[in-house]
């Protein structure tokens, strides 16, 4: 779940569940490095800019004109994904 949440981006609360599951099992050795690439990443926030515009970028603006997208092909077609548009 940390992993996961990681990707999400949601840094602090992936911690709080790597950090949970090293507790409940401290000699596990993926739990370890999962935390110990946390706490680096951690470490790097702020030191260096950067800007996220890779294909993993997943915000409402991009979803919303993705859908209009999807929407415009459908109707081209003689379909409708978003009935209200």
């Amino acid at each position: 779940m940390g992993c996961l949440l990681s990707y999400a981006g949601q840094y602090y609360d992936a911690m709080r569940y790597i950090e949970i599951a090293c507790y409940l099992d401290p000699q596990n050795e993926e739990y370890r490095e999962a935390k110990m690439r946390m706490q680096r990443r951690g470490a790097d926030y702020g030191s260096v800019y950067r800007t996220n515009t890779g294909a993993g970028d997943c915000d409402l603006c991009g979803t919303c004109s993705t859908l209009i997208c999807c929407d415009t092909c459908c109707e081209c077609m003689g379909g409708d994904l978003i009935r209200c548009c």
